[in-house]
C-alpha cells in the first residue's frame, strides 16, 4: 500500500513532467510559471508578519502573491507551495493565505502537502 506521501510525489512528478521541469537542477518556479497564462504572478509588500505567500483560484487564471521581504529562495519555495494549494486544493478552498507558521483556521494536511511537494518539486 503506497503512502500518502508516495501519493504526493506521484502527482509532484505529473505536475513537473506536464510544467517540462528537469530534475537534474534547481529550479526557479516564477520564472517556469510565469509564461503560463493560466498563472498570474505578483510580489507585495505584506504588512501582515509571517506572511508568505497567497493563492486564489481565478476564472481564468489563478494568481499566487508571493511576499517581496522574502529571499528569492523563499519565494521560490512559496511559490511552489502556492502552486501545489492551486494544483491540489483549488475544489476544496478557492484562496490560501499561507504563513511561516501554520495558524489555527488552516488544515494542517494541506499545508503538510503543500509544503512537501513544494520541497520534493
Amino acid at each position: 500500500m503506497q503512502t500518502e506521501k508516495g501519493k504526493l510525489y506521484e502527482r509532484v512528478d505529473f505536475y513537473r513532467n506536464l510544467l517540462g521541469i528537469p530534475l537534474d537542477q534547481p529550479i526557479k518556479l516564477v520564472d517556469i510559471l510565469s509564461p503560463y497564462s493560466q498563472f498570474d504572478i505578483e510580489f507585495c509588500n505584506f504588512k501582515t508578519p509571517g506572511l508568505c505567500g497567497v493563492a486564489m483560484v481565478g476564472d481564468k487564471s489563478d494568481t499566487i502573491v508571493l511576499n517581496s521581504n522574502r529571499t528569492s529562495e523563499e519565494q521560490n519555495f512559496d511559490c511552489g507551495h502556492e502552486f501545489l494549494h492551486l494544483a491540489e486544493h483549488r475544489k476544496i478552498q478557492d484562496s490560501f493565505n499561507c504563513f511561516t507558521k501554520t495558524k489555527p483556521q488552516q488544515d494542517t494536511f494541506r499545508e503538510w502537502q503543500a509544503n512537501e511537494g513544494s520541497a520534493q518539486l
